[in-house]
């Protein structure tokens, strides 16, 4: 089976132009961002990477993951199988229980609420325990952290978090080993993070050493989600001109779609002309006018532009590095 088979989409091999919409996927940078996110974030060689193995820019990867050290989450506990065959051999993956059962999973994750209010010695899986709804007047009981209980650590989800608020996700983790700690668990707790950007991963996972260091707790083996640096860095949105023209003095270029990252010029792709400089320019959808630069020349209807950054959808994925990967 080859990578063109594990969405539910289409995956093409990548190097010459298509329909468009479409979305490009860098696999050597995607594979690399991994890698050094993981160096960058996690200072210990116990901790390392997470990716969303159900995210349809993720699926091409999996089969080059196994033997890397990096875990796969789902959010989805009924794809534990897909994944499991498409990264023989198979990792650790991590299920979102929150919602459902987590059957197959190495860990899922739940709430406290779920765990209720007694000890149950008979659950089938590993646990992490969600923090986000946790706060310090509301500790996690030593009970549910104590052996036989088998909880391994803690999940937080750091998706949308404003930064003025990162102390408090800290102050989060801190109650939770200190939970851990009281519950007489010796072994180091894993925590696993999600939902935010590198930079901001980092100064959680420091906060969180710091906050170690200080209380005397055991360091948590941390794993980070590098999902958003890999959509950041390996993918492109590449949409099609479908006119130029100009209105009340500046350029409008009609598109058949509007990429979703538009921080950084988009690159003109085909380009025959003498490279020429950024130019100020207005994108037209469906009526939709948004401000953006263009790089690499003159403009002409049927050319494709590229932004850099995912932009979600039912577009086409296509590929571009290493041929697709055989699985058996």
């Amino acid at each position: 089976m080859s990578t063109s088979t594990l969405t539910a989409g289409p995956i093409r091999p990548g190097n010459a132009a298509g329909p468009t919409p479409r979305i490009e996927l860098d696999l050597p940078v995607a594979l690399n961002a991994i890698h050094t996110a993981g160096l960058q974030v996690v200072p210990d060689a116990r901790g390392g990477t997470l990716v969303d193995a159900g995210h349809p820019a993720v699926v091409p990867l999996r089969p080059y993951l196994p033997g890397t050290g990096t875990w796969a989450w789902l959010t989805d506990p009924a794809a534990t199988g897909a994944v499991r065959r498409s990264m023989r051999p198979a990792g650790t993956v991590v299920a979102d229980a929150r919602r459902g059962p987590g059957g197959g999973a190495d860990l899922v994750v739940m709430t406290v609420e779920q765990l209720g209010t007694a000890p149950d010695t008979h659950r089938p899986h590993a646990m992490l325990i969600d923090l986000k709804t946790l706060s310090p007047d509301q500790p996690i009981p030593p009970w549910m952290l104590s052996r036989p209980t088998d909880v391994e650590g803690f999940h937080l989800d750091l998706t949308g978090l404003a930064p003025v608020r990162l102390p408090e996700r800290v102050d989060a983790v801190g109650e939770a080993l200190r939970s851990w700690q009281l519950a007489g668990r010796t072994e180091r707790a894993v925590l696993v993070l999600r939902g935010a950007r590198t930079v901001l991963a980092r100064h959680v996972v420091g906060g969180v050493l710091r906050l170690c260091r200080a209380e005397g707790f055991a360091a948590p083996v941390q794993r980070v989600d590098v999902t958003l640096a890999v959509l950041d860095v390996a993918t492109r949105t590449v949409v099609r001109v479908l006119g130029v023209h100009t209105r009340r003095g500046a350029t409008v270029v009609e598109v058949d779609a509007v990429p979703r990252t538009l921080g950084a010029p988009l690159l003109l792709l085909g380009a025959q002309t003498e490279p020429a400089p950024p130019a100020d320019v207005m994108l037209l959808h469906r009526g939709r006018l948004v401000s953006a630069r263009i790089s690499g020349g003159l403009v002409r209807t049927g050319m494709e532009l590229a932004a850099r950054g995912w932009t979600p959808g039912g577009r086409p994925l296509v590929v571009r590095g290493y041929p697709a990967h055989r699985t058996g």
